[in-house]
């Protein structure tokens, strides 16, 4: 959800579309809409309705707005029927709260995910992996095993540029200039923290990657404050062994400057087993977990940022 103006705006799941409301209360109304017939930011069963009824299903993941633009990674299947079907692309895309369309700054056959924006650049990950064809009356198993690579492309729209390949499918996060993700090298059992640079790493080259950190699954969050920190979270294993079995997994937080290109330093946040919606507030971080005290209540988490 974001704060626009004197609006909240927030995006119904899965839709190219964002929904306000005035932030003294009221209704939900449709704010801004990227879908070809304008039909979005209703309800979901009506959607579904329109989208069978028209043949076409377009769908968006989760967006991020740079404070003039939402930017999204949205999938369009044309020539879709109620028992699926239809040629499937995916592109990323480009919507200002006044804009009558969206852009399209690229369009892929391949699966898109995973989209952030640090400065004027944006990332995502693509499947390097074709599907194979189907053969008669066969159904696609539920999974196949893909390879995919992380790739910038500027805000502006153009050819993306290949920034790590083999990385994994989990989310990214980004302080604005650093961009960190999961790899999880082949033979190699410990998955990776790595990160990129718009401007490139001390020491090694434009675009290039370095290994932050070992035991990661996936970043969480990431975010700048101040005038040069930032918060990294990530959902890693806190100890290993001496014969290298992990153990305790847990959100971990980094804390350090942007200027540096540094992970900072790694402290366990208390609370943090079932951590998620994450916020920055001033100096402070805040997200929403499981309390720790066998109740199973939820509840707002606090931590204060040096």
């Amino acid at each position: 959800m974001w704060v626009i103006g004197e609006n909240l705006v927030a995006q119904p799941t899965g839709a190219p579309a964002f929904v306000a409301m005035p932030k003294s209360g009221g209704a939900w109304k449709t704010f801004a809409d990227a879908t070809s017939d304008k039909s979005g930011g209703g309800g979901t069963l009506p959607t579904i309705f329109n989208n069978v009824h028209r043949g076409r299903i377009e769908a968006a993941q989760q967006a991020t707005f740079d404070g003039k633009s939402f930017y999204f990674v949205e999938k369009d299947i044309a020539g879709a029927t109620i028992s699926g079907g239809g040629k499937t692309t995916w592109s990323v895309r480009r919507l200002g709260p006044s804009d009558a369309k969206a852009d399209t700054l690229y369009t892929s056959e391949q699966e898109l995910q995973h989209l952030v924006k640090a400065g004027e650049t944006l990332f995502f990950q693509r499947n390097e992996t074709p599907q194979k064809p189907l053969a008669a009356g066969a159904k696609r198993p539920p999974f196949e095993e893909a390879t995919w690579s992380l790739y910038s492309l500027s805000a502006g729209g153009g050819t993306p540029s290949l920034r790590a390949a083999s990385v994994d499918k989990v989310a990214l996060a980004t302080d604005g200039v650093t961009v960190y993700y999961a790899a999880h090298p082949v033979g190699d059992a410990p998955g990776h923290l790595q990160k990129t640079s718009l401007y490139g790493l001390p020491g090694a080259p434009t675009g290039s990657a370095q290994i932050v950190d070992d035991w990661t699954f996936e970043p969480e969050f990431g975010a700048p404050y101040g005038d040069d920190g930032f918060v990294l979270l990530v959902y890693a294993f806190k100890d290993v062994s001496p014969t290298g079995i992990p153990s305790n997994l847990t959100s971990l937080l980094y804390l350090g400057k942007r200027s540096a290109h540094g992970q900072g330093r790694r402290v366990c946040v208390a609370q943090g087993s079932n951590a998620h919606a994450f916020a920055v507030s001033g100096s402070a971080l805040l997200f929403a977990s499981q309390l720790d005290d066998g109740s199973g209540a939820q509840g707002i988490i606090k931590y204060a940022l040096p």
